[in-house]
This record gives C-alpha cells, sequence and structure tokens, in this order.
C-alpha cells in the first residue's frame, strides 16, 4: 500500500471481494503497508483500499491460486482526486 509520495500507508483498510461482487472481506495494512488474506480459494478477486482521507482505484480480476502469494500494489490518492 503506497501513498501519493511512493511511502507505504499503514492501517489502511484493504477490501478483496470475489470479482462477481460476492462475499467482501476487509483487512488492515501493518506498519510497512502491506496486507494479506488467508485461505481465498482459487479465483478472481477485485480490491479496493482507503483511509479517513484517502482511497485506490479498484484493482480488478486479480487471480488467486491456494499455496500462492500474489503482489497488488494499490496506491492511495485523495478522495477527491478520483
Amino acid at each position: 500500500m503506497l501513498g501519493p509520495h511512493g511511502k507505504a500507508i499503514a492501517g489502511a483498510r484493504v477490501t478483496l471481494q470475489a470479482a462477481e461482487g460476492r462475499h467482501p472481506e476487509t483487512t488492515v495494512t501493518n506498519d510497512q503497508g502491506h496486507f494479506w488474506f488467508a485461505s481465498l480459494p482459487e479465483g478472481l478477486y477485485d480490491l479496493r483500499a482507503y483511509d479517513h482521507r484517502r482511497v485506490s482505484e479498484w484493482r480488478h480480476n486479480v487471480w488467486v491460486s491456494p499455496g500462492q502469494q500474489t503482489n497488488v500494489t494499490l496506491h492511495l490518492r485523495p478522495k477527491k482526486s478520483l
């Protein structure tokens, strides 16, 4: 999770949902701006991040495979700029 100047963002919420819109889940980024969702079934997912002042665009159709790490970088921008 990165802010507008490329710095890691701790404490941002990340929402993930199956690409067809079912089963949303939310987690929070750690001090390094990393986040994870455990034990997801294989498939396509959409992700978005936000905090009280900023939001990312949706990342659509992120493929997840069980037992594999999927790397996604989201960029938070001021809410009014999206």
